[in-house]
């Protein structure tokens, strides 16, 4: 199902979603939607686990969970959209929406992933994407990574990638451009094909 055909009662719960911003940081509260599920995807909110679907909330704190295989779409209520693909695992730690302030970070412990950054012009933006070996600071673009790969993609306008073990070996990636090796402190120029590049944008792509 594409977020085009959610039903009425979906977007309703989005917009309550939008319209409780002002009380973030002190209530964490609802921030993004599943739109696509293909598989088993699991979400963990506090003490829970259930089955993810079409329409269910994300909050802050919680982490979401794709098996073997499994894809999924999520849209925040920035306009920002994460693809996830099979084993893969990530956590939003960090979520403050208003209208003039926008901090978004989120861990991917394992897996594969493309997120586009929803536009923020009218204030300050920290939006920030951690793996296990690199921290991305980005303020709107798109980009792909792969924790087992070690591999960051930007497709479209520019990303910061830091290595964990090593903060002066950051580099700007800018669209077309890959870095990998981020474990080893490093961020050396990656140049997949033509064809790579493709299957891993069919990774994390759900139908």
């Amino acid at each position: 199902m594409s977020i085009k055909q959610f039903p009425i009662t979906v977007l309703i719960l989005l917009c309550l979603a939008v319209t409780s911003l002002p009380t973030y940081p002190a209530t964490p509260g609802r921030v993004g939607v599943i739109a696509i599920v293909n598989g088993q995807v699991f979400i963990t909110s506090g003490t829970k686990t259930f089955k993810a679907k079409p329409g269910s909330l994300i909050h802050e704190g919680d982490k979401v969970r794709a098996l073997n295989p499994a894809k999924a779409k999520i849209v925040f209520i920035d306009d920002t959209v994460i693809n996830i693909g099979r084993d893969t695992e990530f956590t939003v730690t960090k979520s403050l929406f208003s209208l003039d302030r926008r901090i978004a970070n989120f861990d991917f412990s394992k897996g594969r992933f493309k997120v586009a950054v929803g536009k923020f012009p009218s204030g300050a933006s920290e939006f920030k994407v951690k793996t296990p070996n690199a921290i991305v600071g980005v303020r709107g673009t798109v980009f792909w990574g792969d924790t087992n790969l070690d591999a960051i993609c930007t497709l479209e306008g520019e990303v910061e990638v830091t290595p964990l073990s090593n903060e002066s070996a950051a580099r700007p990636l800018k669209a077309g451009e890959c870095a990998a090796e981020f474990k080893a402190g490093r961020a050396i120029p990656l140049t997949p094909t033509a064809e790579a590049l493709k299957g891993y944008m069919d990774e994390v792509t759900p139908r």
